[in-house]
């Protein structure tokens, strides 16, 4: 019986005006989302492709300069730095994910550039980056994850709002139940039937979208994320159809249930997320932007005025580096860079473990609205969440180990680079995260979705029973 109610229903979904209206607006609202998204996604990947071919222009130039110094095409006075270990400057980036135009999440706050060279310090690696229009950031990407958690839930209300109420208004319940069916088999029909087609639109819609959009589907790391994408939009769905089961169990009229069904969206992902938010920053506010400022240049004054205590001190320490008793120009920038970095970083690691105690909240909390939850597992799964940003950050910092292990010994020792010390110089490649991490959170978003669903789908049902079969008058 649930079939026969489930077709019928479908076929009375197809002839429905409204619906198709519903899903054309819906269609292009995915499909302008989409593009919105791949255009982010293409545009970030041109940048971080230029940056790299930009740096490696540079050492080629560089390079190329020292060879003919080499075979005295160029006399050495008129390139008299090129030679030195300080000259030489290696680039770094983050590379959007393969599944970045689902969800630009924090993609475009985050800076993913960066230029290591001998002066570099772990603080201020990612001071100059590409920003995005300020209007933009403020009102968010429109990409595919934003029309789901937002928009999507108002189409499932218009398919559900009076998924029992309409037949009971117009008297015909009734009779429907006079033939050998129960109400609760009329309600999981009538809503698998709406499920099956919000789930039609919005997955068929995006998957073409992002076919006609050039992703591969083939690639590494597509597959496996559109799986969990996919199981991730059924749970908000699935959730959102219980929310809505609830409403229309309690017997209330078609206008009652759309209004409770709005403000119920408005608590979840609109008040619930902004509280949320302001809890966070309560329980951890980061430090003053201004005072951070003030004690990074106190910081370099102070070492600007002890730099010859300094030099002797490091001098002793590595007596190995500097035989002749003498600091070149480059060792002297490199040990003040050094100093400054070794009293700033802390201030730099306080201002971040702040973040990631906001974070950590967030992720504690994030299971009292579903809108959170899925944002967080989308970002997750699209590679623009702050774990992969600090996964980036972390092979920064120790390519910066690298660079110093390598060039280190050479600047003070004053060993100049060859043409054909360019063929072994570090170079930075980022290396995604292990699956099983993104997998993790992208399996506790789907936990959290699927959790409560289970329980309000459980309350609907044993609502049912005492549903009114005949309008109050």
């Amino acid at each position: 019986m649930i079939k026969r109610i489930f077709r019928h229903d479908l076929r009375l979904l197809k002839a429905d005006k409204t619906l198709i209206v519903f899903a054309a607006v819906f269609a292009v609202l995915i499909g302008y989302a989409v593009a919105s998204g791949l255009i982010w996604a293409n545009e970030r990947d041109e940048l971080v492709r230029q940056w790299y071919a930009d740096g490696e222009q540079y050492l080629a130039m560089n390079r190329q300069v020292i060879a003919d110094i080499e075979q005295g095409k160029t006399p050495a006075e008129e390139s008299p730095f090129a030679d030195w270990v300080f000259a030489v400057k290696l680039p770094a980036a983050l590379p959007p994910a393969p599944l970045t135009a689902l969800s630009v999440g924090r993609a475009d706050l985050d800076p993913f550039t960066a230029t290591v060279d001998l002066y570099s310090k772990k603080n201020e690696l990612f001071k100059n980056y590409e920003t995005d229009n300020p209007t933009t950031l403020l009102a968010g990407r429109f990409d595919p994850t934003f029309v789901i958690i937002y928009l999507y839930p108002l189409l499932i209300f218009a398919l559900t709002y009076n998924l029992l109420a309409r037949e009971r208004e117009d008297g015909t319940l009734l009779l429907t139940l006079a033939q050998p069916v129960r109400l609760r088999h009329v309600a999981i029909g009538k809503a698998a039937a709406r499920l099956f087609a919000a789930l039609t639109f919005v997955i068929g819609f995006t998957l073409i979208s992002l076919l006609v959009g050039g992703v591969d589907f083939a690639a590494p790391g597509v597959g496996l994320g559109l799986v969990w994408w996919l199981l991730l939009v059924i749970a908000y769905t699935l959730f959102w159809f219980a929310i809505a089961s609830w409403v229309n169990a309690r017997g209330s009229s078609s206008a009652t249930n759309a209004t409770v069904l709005v403000g119920v969206w408005l608590l979840f992902v609109v008040v619930v997320p902004s509280l949320l938010s302001i809890a966070v920053t309560s329980f951890y506010p980061v430090p003053s932007r201004l005072e951070f400022i003030r004690q990074m240049r106190s910081n370099d004054n102070e070492v600007g005025r002890s730099s010859k205590n300094l030099l002797e001190q490091y001098h002793r320490d590595h007596s190995e580096l500097v035989p002749d008793e003498t600091v070149n120009i480059q060792s002297r920038f490199y040990v003040l860079a050094e100093a400054q970095e070794g009293r700033t970083l802390p201030l730099v690691r306080a201002y971040d473990g702040q973040l990631t105690r906001q974070q950590n909240l967030v992720d504690r909390l994030r299971f009292l609205s579903p809108a959170v939850v899925m944002q967080e597992a989308t970002n997750a799964i699209a590679g623009t969440d702050r774990a992969r940003y600090h996964h980036f950050q972390k092979q920064v910092e120790a390519f910066v180990d690298e660079w110093r292990a390598y060039a280190v010994p050479r600047s003070f020792r004053q060993i100049n680079l060859r043409s054909s010390d360019y063929d072994s110089l570090p170079r930075f490649g980022f290396q995604e995260e292990p699956d099983a991490r993104v997998t993790s959170r992208a399996l506790a978003g789907l936990l959290g979705l699927l959790l409560p669903t289970i329980v309000i789908g459980g309350i609907a049902l044993r609502r049912l029973r005492r549903y009114p079969l005949v309008e109050s008058r």
